[in-house]
């Protein structure tokens, strides 16, 4: 007899499981492409607002400009090293479940 596997009140098969993952994981090879394709026009969007001197470009109805950013980020684990209390003070820690799908 097939498994089954309840979740939240809803009875899976593996048949029904096998069917989830094989849309999972097509849909996660389609974002992959698209994030790339993303990836791609965002620089040529970068590149185009980097011709103007304000890094600005407004069209009709949309723009485009491009702001410098910095961001700091810590070492916990040398921070733990050389100051442990204030690691263990000021440092949040989060848990949280991974999904793995092959």
């Amino acid at each position: 007899m097939a498994r089954t596997f309840n979740v939240n009140g809803v009875e899976y098969t593996e048949a029904e499981i096998k069917k989830l993952i094989k849309r999972y994981l097509t849909i996660k090879n389609t974002q992959k492409l698209l994030d790339k394709e993303l990836s791609e026009i965002s620089k040529t969007l970068t590149g185009i607002a980097q011709t103007e001197e304000d890094k600005k470009v407004i069209l009709k109805e949309h723009s485009i400009s491009i702001s410098d950013c910095t961001r700091v980020s810590v070492s916990y684990s040398e921070l733990e090293k050389e100051h442990p209390r204030i690691a263990k003070k000021m440092c949040k820690v989060s848990s949280y479940t991974k999904l793995n799908v092959k």
